[in-house]
């Protein structure tokens, strides 16, 4: 088992400003014959999955077979990773060789750091089960669906970031529609509300303050619309890889993947979607008879700055001045705060104040939210 080579490899990290075709990039990259990308599975995400089943605060001190063990299980049995987009255990027989590779690389690896020893076995025994050369790859990449986890990969690995950008408006207003149509009340709570809040938000700042320009790049979801060719050109160049046709066929594990959209279906597709569904003159269509123009003004300022730097059109003027920057972020946080009918109550005012502290901090200090509040 060769994996001496694989902590030197180039490690790149998808994400996203929120539900702006993080699914449709991966399957971008997929087939390219000089990446190692493993379905989406999201590796921080999944790490608080195996903490809460293992009950525990970090997987540090666990041994190498109960780590195995558990991301096998996982893999292999839970519902989630049975999407064409995430599965890549498909028999007993891939399990077993899977679950033999991760308790051998964690047996042997030097590595003090549990990330990465969990982060390098995860993607040496994937290589192993697909039987790729690592000597070929010449990039990792990973998908992170949610981009508040950008912060550790920052201080572990020192990658490069690709965040996935579109109109707010379009990627909101289609993350809301979702998860009404997932509520059995068919309504959003304040929760789900201030995920979808602080996905744009924390991105909008780690992109600013925190990563280095030269090693993060924004994919505009319109511009690959316009002109997937060119953008996917570009992308290779940026990681120093050549540009391959593979690029633009939508493929999980060399797999045709149809896509996903709120507006045709609740999950991924099992038909392609109609003729010129990704017209822009379409998807705006779409977007704008699912939006109030309540819901528009409150998204376009508390969104002004992403709205000026990545040149969408507002439709209406949003200034700089303070007082309107106080004003839409006070309409946002006092929307959707009660998640109850019931009467008032103490524990009801309770929940009031507490979603109005979290939206606060979402809105003036994003990436210091999940220190306070438990949002995953």
């Amino acid at each position: 088992m060769r994996h001496h080579s694989l902590k030197n490899k180039k490690i790149c990290v998808i994400s996203t400003f929120g539900h702006n075709g993080i699914d449709w990039l991966h399957s971008l990259i997929d087939s390219h014959p000089d990446v190692l990308i493993m379905p989406g599975f999201s590796f921080y995400r999944t790490i608080d999955k195996i903490q809460t089943i293992l009950n525990v605060k970090s997987l540090s001190k666990l041994s190498s077979e109960l780590l195995a063990s558990t991301f096998v299980k996982l893999f292999f049995e839970d519902p989630g990773y049975q999407v064409v987009r995430r599965k890549f255990i498909n028999n007993k027989d891939e399990r077993d060789r899977f679950k033999d590779s991760l308790m051998h690389y964690l047996s042997v690896s030097e590595a003090d750091c549990i990330d990465r020893r969990l982060f390098f076995g995860l993607h040496f025994s994937f290589a192993e089960v697909k039987r790729i050369d690592l000597d070929c790859i010449k990039v990792i990449v990973i998908q992170e669906h949610v981009p508040w986890h950008s912060m550790k990969y920052k201080k572990i690995f020192n990658p490069y970031f690709v965040f996935m950008m579109r109109d707010p408006r379009a990627a909101l207003i289609g993350s809301w529609i979702r998860l009404k149509s997932a509520n059995v009340s068919g309504m959003i709570n304040s929760y789900q509300f201030d995920h979808t809040l602080l996905y744009w938000k924390y991105a909008e700042a780690f992109v600013k303050k925190i990563a280095f320009s030269n090693r993060c790049k924004i994919m505009k979801n319109e511009d690959m619309h316009d002109n997937l060719s060119h953008e996917m050109d570009e992308l290779c160049k940026w990681l120093s890889i050549d540009y391959n046709n593979s690029c633009l066929y939508e493929t999980f594990l060399g797999r045709r993947w149809l896509g996903e959209s709120v507006y045709l279906a609740v999950d991924e597709l099992k038909e392609p979607p109609p003729e010129n569904f990704y017209n822009k003159n379409e998807i705006e269509k779409r977007w704008r008879n699912s939006i109030s123009l309540r819901e528009i003004k409150i998204i376009e300022s508390v969104y002004r700055d992403i709205f000026s730097t990545y040149n969408y059109m507002p439709d209406n003027n949003n200034n700089n001045k303070l007082i309107d920057i106080w004003a839409g972020n006070l309409n946002c946080m006092m929307i959707n705060t009660l998640d109850s009918d019931s009467k008032f109550s103490l524990v009801i005012f309770l929940k009031i104040v507490r979603n109005f502290s979290r939206r606060f901090l979402i809105l003036y200090c994003p990436l210091r939210v999940r220190s306070f509040f438990n949002i995953l």
